[in-house]
């Protein structure tokens, strides 16, 4: 696979365009690919939009959230998605992630209710309403 300035260097470079279109494309490009790509970069470190609603909805219901240990975290959310996914009820998954997190039990409902709602919604026949707020 040819990267940009590889292919940009065989099709003759700038100063061998013949076509003044193409010369302008390829200037615009050279200025607008490093935003491009730096954007790319910064979107696939942030995680996804549904990694972050998670966490927002943890966060607002009184679950600490975060990177370290003792937080909670996106990574967790997706591995109840994944328990659920491979036929764990999701009764018993409050009571995994209870046992295995830390949290405590309407803290553990929390996290299973919004990991279903916001990670993986093709699994909602498990969720329980009253986990919404861990009550």
């Amino acid at each position: 696979m040819l990267r940009f300035d590889q292919a940009f260097s065989e099709a003759g470079g700038l100063e061998s365009a013949a076509n003044p279109r193409r010369r302008a494309y390829a200037l615009q490009m050279e200025r607008v690919l490093p935003t491009i790509v730096a954007a790319l970069l910064i979107t696939a470190a942030c995680g996804s939009s549904s990694d972050a609603a998670y966490l927002g909805d943890l966060n607002k219901r009184g679950v600490d959230v975060g990177v370290r240990n003792d937080q909670f975290n996106e990574e967790a959310g997706r591995g109840i998605c994944n328990d659920l996914k491979a036929g764990t009820v999701g009764t018993n998954e409050v009571i995994n992630v209870k046992n295995h997190s830390g949290l405590t039990e309407s803290q553990a409902e929390i996290a299973v209710y919004w990991a279903i709602t916001d990670l993986c919604p093709d699994q909602s026949a498990q969720r329980q309403d009253h986990w919404k707020d861990g009550q």
